[in-house]
């Protein structure tokens, strides 16, 4: 695309410009400089946390070491610049100006400077990225670059401290305690899911094999989508209890019962969305009915969970009585769907009361079996 014969004609004229009088390519530089900087400061943050939080430096030699030392992921650039600069002296015998020599070291320096993560970047940043782009057109923006610079440091504020350190386990993602629970559970939901998807698949068979009025074939569907509803968290719960036990160091976190309960309840209704779209093809009263008495099957699930230490039967042996029993009555009266939404606050607290009576260093069995050993090869 360029309008050179031959790429040696091309390289010496993009080399001779970048430590020549014309700024047009520093300035490119300059942006690549930025781009690195600010892409490997979060980096170099993390590797700077624990012990060395602890050493006798203050906050603003701190910030400006952090600078110094984002030079290190720009030292490709600062190679380049020399290699361009001896290419442009004792190849080309070209002359090199030294302001433009001067000026990209500059640029350089303020781009580690506008990648350090402070406290205040809306204002730091913007600072230190006009004075490297400045410092490369030399002369005056050489002046202009170093006068930005000290602003910079006047005004960037300490190096923030990173999100998940500054709050501890509140502060992290909604979504890290379900996530942690869906990673436990793998691919082994798909398992799962095969009977619930079966029963909703054998009430289609039933609704169109045979002749059924609108009430009956909206009764067979109701039944059919919560009592999948009621197979998919059990089978969870159950998967859940061996997957991922009681772990004694995240309960020494700062998060209550009810949140731990709370989030149960979103891993186990997650996996429950392609009932939930089955049933959307089926029927819309009968998804309505499945998405209202959700909460208090989840519930029902999270709770047993707490309660099935020791037992052989795990928590669906009492699941499947409650679950059941709970969207059999739901299927037969619709109407107790509003007493099922009723009851969500009644059962959360039942749940969490569960959770805090648990003890989670007791001896429990369950814990040494394959499935429940990461070490296993068996479980794996």
């Amino acid at each position: 695309m360029v309008p050179i014969p031959s790429i040696p004609l091309f390289l010496r004229a993009n080399i001779l410009r970048l430590v020549g009088a014309d700024p047009a390519l520093a300035l490119g530089f300059a942006v690549l400089g930025l781009t690195l900087a600010a892409q490997a400061g979060p980096t170099l943050r993390l590797g700077l946390g624990g012990w060395l939080r602890s050493l006798p430096v203050g906050a603003r030699r701190y910030r400006r070491a952090m600078a110094v030392a984002l030079l290190v992921p720009l030292t490709p650039l600062l190679v380049l610049m020399v290699a361009a600069a001896a290419a442009a002296i004792f190849r080309y015998d070209a002359p090199v100006d030294p302001l433009r020599i001067l000026g990209l070291v500059c640029s350089l320096a303020l781009a580690g400077a506008a990648g350090v993560p402070v406290v205040r970047p809306w204002i730091a940043r913007p600072i230190a990225a006009a004075g490297s782009l400045a410092a490369v057109t030399g002369g005056g923006g050489i002046l202009a670059g170093l006068l930005l610079g000290i602003i910079w440091d006047r005004v960037a504020g300490p190096v923030a401290v990173p999100r998940h350190q500054a709050g501890g386990w509140r502060q992290s993602p909604r979504w890290l305690r379900p996530m942690i629970a869906w990673r436990a559970l793998g691919a082994r939901v798909v398992t799962v899911s095969i009977a619930p998807l079966g029963v909703c698949g054998a009430a289609f068979l039933y609704r169109i094999n045979n002749r059924l009025t609108t009430e009956a074939a909206g009764g067979v569907t109701r039944t059919a989508v919560l009592i999948a509803l009621v197979l998919t968290f059990a089978g969870l719960a159950d998967l859940l209890i061996m997957r991922r036990p009681p772990w004694p160091w995240a309960r020494s976190l700062p998060v209550g019962s009810r949140n731990r309960v709370l989030d149960d309840v979103i891993a186990l209704a997650v996996p429950a969305a392609p009932t939930l779209l089955v049933a959307l093809g089926l029927d819309w009263k009968a998804l309505l009915v499945g998405v209202v008495t959700l909460p208090a099957l989840a519930l029902l699930a999270a709770g047993a969970m707490r309660r099935a230490g020791g037992r052989l039967s795990r928590a669906s042996g009492e699941y499947l009585v409650t679950g059941s029993s709970l969207a059999l009555a739901v299927a037969w009266r619709p109407g107790l769907t509003l007493v099922a939404l009723g009851s969500v606050p009644l059962l959360w607290w039942h749940a969490a009361r569960a959770d805090r009576r648990l003890v989670v260093t007791q001896w429990q069995s369950l814990h040494h079996q394959a499935g429940g050993d990461s070490l296993a090869g068996e479980a794996r």
